[in-house]
């Protein structure tokens, strides 16, 4: 038989009933006899071994589509639902529960990721360092972005690397009406917000006990800690109308483990980021609001010529990327609502985690 929902593996059959199809689930399982199915389908085969009768009589339950781009030579018309590329079949459900859940099927893997094209994000502390790349990567993936920052002239350098536009705005996340202001800028610019990220952050070189100034303890609570919690106040509004958003704060290791490193403002700033995360959480259960805390390790970022002793071309080749980060948020970002990552640390290969 060739039915879509039928394939003859041999003397195997997976036949998931229609009435299951709305489980995004049962799409993967039917996909998990791939790597034979395209043994024997040769690539650069036509589609002739799936009748276009059983396509049409399930179109209206699957909603496949066919890709553009991806028809070989001898596919009847732009009708066929099915896109081929020498890797496999690529197939987007439509209606598996959420119209966003793609499905890529191909020789030795099978993966389900959420596709982020078309929503929007808000990127906190986007100019520099880690919310630099972290935006950059969410507009490659499809996402409107919009980056917040104290230097317009840093944010409009983002901006400019982007084949897609990023909205610019100028905020102080330490000043409640600044983060005000940039909300009800962000609503006026797009229609809701889907990802929140909290990457502004600050450190001074005089962080020991008996050097740190009372004025940099304020400027590092008021920057790291209070500004992810305005961040919060004004945008955890914007999703529980739709029961569904996540917020990414970007903290430390500081957070997890006080080190000299850090400095005794830093890594109080970054505790309470991280208790804050995780609190906030719990409340925003019922909205289905997720909320994840990623704790980089050492970053190759603008923030370590702040140290008292910068460190040197040799170990910033060691340690992580800020283009690192931005991977393990997409990742996070791609999850379906139903999953989420609490807490998530990262850090070099080189760095002890003590």
């Amino acid at each position: 038989t060739r039915h879509l929902g039928v394939f003859a593996l041999g003397i195997q059959q997976v036949h998931p009933p229609a009435a299951q199809f709305h489980n995004p689930h049962v799409a993967l399982g039917v996909k998990i006899n791939t790597e034979r199915l395209l043994q024997w389908i040769r690539p650069g085969s036509s589609l002739a071994a799936f009748a276009r009768e059983p396509i049409a009589q399930n179109k209206g339950n699957l909603g496949f589509i066919r890709l553009g781009g991806l028809k070989k030579e001898g596919a009847q018309d732009a009708q066929d639902d099915f896109g081929f590329h020498e890797g496999g079949i690529v197939s987007r459900a439509s209606r598996f529960g959420n119209p966003q859940l793609c499905c890529e099927a191909s020789a030795g893997s099978v993966t389900a990721t959420m596709s982020l094209a078309g929503q929007n994000a808000l990127v906190v502390g986007g100019g520099t360092g880690m919310g630099e790349a972290i935006a950059l990567a969410l507009a490659k993936e499809g996402m409107n972005v919009a980056i917040a920052g104290r230097r317009q002239e840093k944010l409009d350098a983002v901006a400019a690397q982007s084949k897609s536009e990023i909205l610019t705005k100028t905020t102080d996340v330490g000043d409640r009406e600044s983060v005000s202001e940039l909300f009800c800028w962000f609503t006026g610019k797009l229609d809701r917000l889907h990802l929140l990220v909290n990457s502004a952050g600050v450190n001074v070189p005089k962080r020991s006990m008996s050097e740190l100034a009372p004025e940099d303890w304020d400027k590092l609570m008021r920057i790291n800690a209070t500004g992810a919690y305005n961040c919060l106040l004004h945008g955890l509004p914007l999703m529980r109308p739709h029961k569904e958003g996540l917020v990414i704060n970007i903290s430390s290791i500081a957070g997890l483990r006080a080190s000299h490193l850090g400095g005794v403002a830093y890594n109080a700033s970054k505790f309470a980021m991280n208790a804050l995360g995780t609190s906030a959480a719990g409340d925003e259960l019922e909205n289905n609001i997720r909320i994840t805390t990623i704790c980089p390790g050492e970053v190759d970022t603008p923030i370590l010529d702040d140290r008292p002793e910068p460190p040197g071309p040799e170990h910033r080749a060691k340690i992580l990327r800020a283009s690192d980060v931005a991977q393990i948020v997409v990742a996070v970002a791609k999850l379906h609502p139903r999953a989420h990552v609490p807490e998530l640390t990262i850090k070099p290969t080189s760095q002890l985690f003590v």
